[in-house]
């Protein structure tokens, strides 16, 4: 069962004003693009700058409206009516963005941040205000944080321990679909490691499908099932992440692995565990 169906996707930004007469070429951020999710996949869009990567990701939760294609995100059709889907769209995908610490709200102590979206959704999730404290101390530890964390604020805690954070808070509506964007490129790199294992035992744990947006080629490999390769708004290559990554059918492909110095998953971990 597909979790995300996107088909023929465009999207098209009004370009700068050229010429005598301030004629205006479109400029083409996604073309024809097409994928499909499976429940409980993890799914990794690769690219480099201006792939059009991001803007898919925008477009899939409503941050951006296409100029053409269909969406469909567990059953639902969010480019139908947003003012009618918004609310369910945001109980179904939550987002986990680059920079942990501009995502958080630095007013706010870390406990009301995680509340906050289960008071917007109280309708659905029906707690009160001694469950969702509770909610907020289970969360705090499944992601590997104390408790006692809830009464401190974003910039009391590293740039890990921050991004921890913000998973817990996208966790918090108890979403079937992360999007995570960057979500460990802000971060140094003896902790990528250890949120990327977090993110995965959660998945497992959960059920949760991802979309995994990420330039950083050895974090997609370690992962995600399958990937996608995005160059100049266009789908080039597509398939089992150990298969695209071990022998690439597009050139462009071949290039962009080529141009990272180690793609090794278990490499590349032990580098990052080592503090190195």
């Amino acid at each position: 069962m597909s979790m995300i169906v996107i088909q023929g996707l465009c999207k098209q930004f009004r370009g700068a004003a050229t010429g005598l007469f301030g004629h205006r070429k479109p400029i083409v951020a996604l073309d024809d693009v097409s994928l499909a999710i499976a429940e409980g996949e993890s799914y990794g869009l690769v690219g480099e700058s201006g792939s059009g990567k991001s803007t898919l990701a925008r477009c899939l939760v409503g941050l951006e409206r296409p100029t053409r294609g269909r969406i469909e995100i567990d059953g639902l059709d969010p480019l139908a009516d947003r003012q009618r889907t918004a609310k369910r769209l945001a109980e179904t995908v939550q987002i986990v963005f680059q920079d942990p610490y501009s995502s958080l709200n630095p007013r706010m102590q870390v406990g009301a941040i995680i509340e906050e979206p289960m008071i917007v959704h109280r309708s659905r999730l029906g707690l009160r205000r001694d469950a969702r404290r509770r909610g907020v101390a289970r969360l705090l530890e499944r992601v590997g944080l104390p408790p006692s964390c809830a009464a401190r604020y974003p910039h009391q805690f590293s740039g890990g321990q921050r991004q921890r954070i913000a998973i817990a808070r996208a966790l918090a509506v108890e979403p079937r679909v992360l999007l995570l964007d960057e979500p460990t490129s802000a971060l140094d790199v003896s902790v990528q490691a250890q949120i990327l294992e977090l993110l995965g035992a959660l998945r497992r744990s959960m059920g949760l499908t991802f979309l995994f947006v990420s330039h950083d080629l050895g974090a997609v490999r370690f992962a995600c099932d399958r990937v996608g390769v995005l160059w100049h708004g266009r789908m080039v290559e597509e398939g089992v992440t150990a298969h695209v990554f071990d022998a690439p059918a597009q050139d462009y492909t071949k290039n962009l692995l080529a141009a990272v110095p180690e793609v090794d998953p278990d490499a590349s971990i032990a580098v990052r565990r080592a503090g190195a």
